[in-house]
């Protein structure tokens, strides 16, 4: 499975047919198994957008000269972006891809530290040699 692919969208579990009591769904087991190993390729893929735009923000946060609240302003509007495009790659569907779809969507990565850490870096670092050096 390439990470740089698609997202791939989660199995559903209509259409079933019925079951014995008592009996264990082997279907049912094995799309449940199949949703976690997609979902989790999805929020591999798209962590890794958010780590990249994040970075991309940080130097181009640099290279303005942005200080201060700008820069933390100029981060939240890239997240903002972010999350824009990840809406309209998804068509405003994003249950499709991911179990906890919103939160994933919206929140996720916003304020987590995997994503401010490296916009700090980038920016101070992009700053450094454009305005300083």
């Amino acid at each position: 499975m390439s990470m740089g692919g698609p997202m791939q969208t989660m199995p559903h579990m209509g259409g079933m047919p019925e079951q014995q009591p008592g009996q264990p769904d082997q279907q049912a087991m094995a799309q449940s198994g199949a949703a976690f190993r997609i979902n989790s390729a999805n929020v591999l893929k798209l962590m890794y957008g958010r780590t990249i735009s994040s970075i991309s923000s940080g130097i181009a946060a640099g290279v303005l000269g942005l200080t201060g609240i700008q820069g933390i302003l100029f981060y939240f509007l890239s997240c903002l972006m972010v999350t824009g495009a990840l809406v309209a790659k998804t068509k405003a569907k994003p249950q499709l891809y991911l179990t906890n779809s919103w939160k994933a969507t919206i929140l996720d990565g916003v304020f987590d530290r995997t994503m401010i850490l490296p916009y700090l870096l980038f920016w101070t670092f992009a700053y450094a040699l454009c305005h300083i050096y």
